[in-house]
């Protein structure tokens, strides 16, 4: 499954070859530090992790909003909004159940709900039942 991050990494990707004439894809991860199968997994969809956005923003002189977001900047701002409601919804759920959870675990749910169609006076609802299954099966 390609998505439109991973449409756009290629692109990125095929310009950077092509004005570096003789430099391989394997020169590029080399560069970023990465394997192949990270690439990989980024063109399929997974979000590359905060340090690795901005390394890949650096490498192809992109801003990290055009590698979220495919480089649809029109998508920006709704996208930046449903991050945004999505953190004041985890914080508000760890208020309630009295926890702080990881780092790792924000991101996960980050990912997890700011991508989802759950309307936004739904997503404490929503967050609530996902941290306590979690916290239960550790």
């Amino acid at each position: 499954m390609n998505t439109e991050r991973g449409k756009y990494l290629d692109t990125l990707m095929d310009s950077w070859k092509r004005a570096e004439r003789g430099r391989t894809m394997g020169d590029a991860f080399k560069a970023l530090g990465i394997k192949r199968a990270t690439w990989q997994t980024w063109r399929n969809g997974k979000m590359p992790s905060e340090p690795n956005l901005i390394k890949l923003a650096q490498f192809f002189d992109v801003t990290v909003e055009d590698i979220v977001t495919g480089g649809n900047a029109q998508d920006s701002a709704l996208i930046r909004q449903r991050i945004y409601e999505t953190i004041d919804a985890i914080e508000l759920a760890e208020a309630k159940l009295g926890i702080s959870l990881s780092k790792e675990k924000r991101r996960m749910l980050i990912e997890q709900f700011a991508s989802s169609d759950v309307e936004e006076e739904e997503l404490s609802s929503q967050i609530r039942p996902t941290i306590l299954a979690d916290l239960q099966a550790t």
